[in-house]
């Protein structure tokens, strides 16, 4: 699985030779193809129309100058909803019940996302970073779509481990552990 954690925060508001293009455009000029695309969603974003329109012209964007860097190839999106625990008043889903509204939630996701989205995302994973809910899920659907068979590779880490610990750290220890047990 090759990795590369771009953090897509204000790119849709940026020109196309400002900074934050020409770090992302160095960053993705690699000889490494990333194997998918993993979108995170918050609870916030979900319920604030503007702010997943906003999120969502990010990722395209991105999505648009990966097609264009790899000639043209499409990746695979895989959304995660975190922070899936705020859905549940800081509690993982824990009766039949809460599995039912999570379900919906998901199904609502999925729909919501998929309205602005460039590439359709087949489906939609929550968790809670946080309280290690989901984690597994979620390295099982990357591996589905690409199965784990190279290291994490990541020009941007320093960056997002300083400003955003929670979902990226996660997805990489998850990843290290595979990669180690697979060896």
């Amino acid at each position: 699985m090759n990795a590369t954690f771009v953090d897509t925060i204000g790119f849709s508001s940026q020109t196309d030779g400002s900074p934050m293009v020409k770090r992302f455009k160095k960053e993705m000029q690699t000889d490494v193809f990333p194997d998918a695309v993993i979108l995170i969603i918050t609870p916030e974003e979900l319920s604030n129309i503007n702010s997943l329109k906003n999120t969502m012209d990010d990722v395209n964007n991105a999505l648009k100058w990966m097609k264009t860097i790899f000639y043209g190839t499409e990746m695979p999106v895989i959304c995660v909803l975190n922070k899936i625990d705020e859905y549940f008043n800081n509690e993982l889903p824990n009766s039949e019940a809460d599995v039912k509204k999570l379900e919906e939630y998901t199904r609502n996701a999925l729909k919501l996302v998929n309205k602005y989205l460039i590439i359709p995302t087949v489906k939609c994973i929550p968790v809670s970073a946080m309280k290690n809910y989901g984690i597994d899920q979620l390295r099982l659907s990357i591996n589905a779509t690409s199965p784990l068979n190279a290291q994490i590779v990541d020009k941007n880490l320093d960056y997002i481990s300083q400003h955003r610990l929670s979902i990226a750290n996660k997805i990489i220890a998850a990843f290290s552990t595979a990669s180690a047990a697979v060896s």
